[in-house]
């Protein structure tokens, strides 16, 4: 018959072995949801057939005179959108939930009256900026890039760090509506917008000085048009800097 110390001491080694096969299992059980969240991950970031934008007449559609101009992105987002298009961007401006119905009786008084003064805004739902000034589209892909390897699953090594990257498009003429910054900025309804090139804007540490001009740029230039008190706050907390 077993004395009490024996029994204690069998039970210790049973809770260790136990405890070491847990720990075995659990690291086993991790490894497993790393790989299968990785595969299904590149599954989903496969590459398809080439965007196209509607053609057809009107309003809508890549006919008619375009321009070229570039959309700053992160590389995750400029993947999917030479395969599927750019997302709307302005359904969280202000004025675009909100207006929106406000919009629609604005353009049909105005079709009523004849009133030909009445422009849709920029902000209107289902459109996405593009400029003029390649500085500034680059300073917004670092901009939605670092707010991207931000997020929890990039900072743990679950998800791929994301680059920023500058985007060319093919915009039509007559759908440019003039946004933030006059002669700079516009938005434009996404399916009318044709992604092209796509173009790496360097590494992070390496030129952080030309991050940070660029972030102070936008600021100086938003700032010289905002008269508003608290819309120029948010200015300075979105752009940073000093002032």
């Amino acid at each position: 018959m077993k004395t009490y110390k024996e029994f204690v001491t069998e039970a210790r080694e049973l809770d260790e072995g136990l405890g070491t096969a847990t720990k075995i299992a659990l690291k086993g059980i991790t490894k497993l949801a790393k790989k299968s969240f990785a595969k299904g991950l590149s599954k989903s970031m496969r590459s398809g057939p080439k965007f196209q934008s509607m053609t057809q007449k009107g309003v809508r559609g890549l006919t008619g005179k375009t321009r070229t101009l570039y959309h700053g992105t992160s590389s995750d987002i400029a993947k999917r959108a030479q395969v599927k298009g750019l997302s709307s961007r302005t359904g969280t401006e202000v004025g675009s939930r909100g207006m929106q119905k406000t919009i629609d009786d604005w353009e049909k008084y105005a079709r009523k009256t004849g009133d030909k003064t009445f422009k849709r805004p920029y902000y209107e739902r289902g459109r996405a900026f593009v400029t003029t000034d390649k500085f500034d589209a680059e300073t917004y892909a670092r901009k939605t890039a670092d707010l991207k390897n931000k997020g929890l699953l990039r900072r743990i090594g679950l998800r791929k760090k994301v680059e920023p990257v500058i985007m060319k498009v093919s915009v039509p003429k007559k759908d440019m509506r003039v946004a933030k910054m006059a002669g700079k900025e516009y938005t434009v309804a996404t399916q009318n917008v044709q992604p092209k090139s796509v173009e790496k804007v360097g590494g992070k540490l390496k030129d952080e000085a030309r991050k940070q001009a660029g972030y102070e740029k936008l600021r100086t230039d938003r700032l010289s048009k905002e008269k508003n008190k608290y819309a120029r706050e948010a200015i300075k907390k979105s752009f940073r800097g000093k002032g």
